[in-house]
């Protein structure tokens, strides 16, 4: 929620030039926190492969993968931005943050959103399934895809016109080859 421009224009006018991503990423390590620390497991099994380990490794390879791409797509990203550090980049090493041109190339050119297709990827692989990481990777996806199609996909085009509605056109959403009716 605090992603969201409408949200962040209020809180904007009373807090410190550049702060704002440093607050927002302590609030929302405060609410994971919270998450955590009121969580109660329910431990009854949906699925388990833990009896073909050849089916287990690769569930975890294929994690392991996932957990890579998202590391590249942060660093490839501005890292130290999504940290919420730049107002330290400003004021102590007077670095400016230029716009960010549309990236296309790359992971970007089978999937517009890679760095949300890793983390779904790292929610999902999994090779017991309990009816709590169930909830809890239910409830992910939702808010991951309505948050992409809602809000991150009009800022984008917003931003970037014409180029990211040609980019629609060519590139799907979360899996590479593959377009959904009516989410791409």
């Amino acid at each position: 929620i605090m992603a969201r421009e409408s949200v962040q224009q209020p809180i904007k006018s009373f807090i410190p030039n550049g702060s704002y991503g440093a607050i927002f990423v302590i609030f929302s390590s405060l609410c994971l926190l919270l998450l955590c620390l009121a969580w109660v497991p329910m431990h009854a099994t949906i699925w388990s492969l833990m009896q073909w380990k050849w089916l287990v490794y690769t569930i975890k390879g294929i994690n392991l993968i996932a957990i890579l791409g998202l590391i590249y797509i942060v660093c490839l990203t501005a890292p130290l931005e999504l940290l919420g550090s730049q107002i330290l980049l400003n004021k102590v090493f007077g670095w400016k943050p230029k716009k960010q041109e549309l990236v296309t190339s790359g992971l970007y050119s089978m999937m517009r959103h890679p760095m949300m297709t890793c983390l779904l990827l790292i929610i999902w692989t999994v090779p017991e399934m309990t009816h709590s990481h169930f909830l809890l990777a239910g409830a992910l996806t939702i808010y991951i895809v309505f948050s992409v199609i809602f809000f991150e996909e009009p800022k984008l085009i917003a931003e970037y016109g014409n180029s990211y509605k040609e980019y629609i056109d060519t590139v799907p959403r979360f899996i590479p080859g593959i377009r959904l009716y009516g989410i791409n």
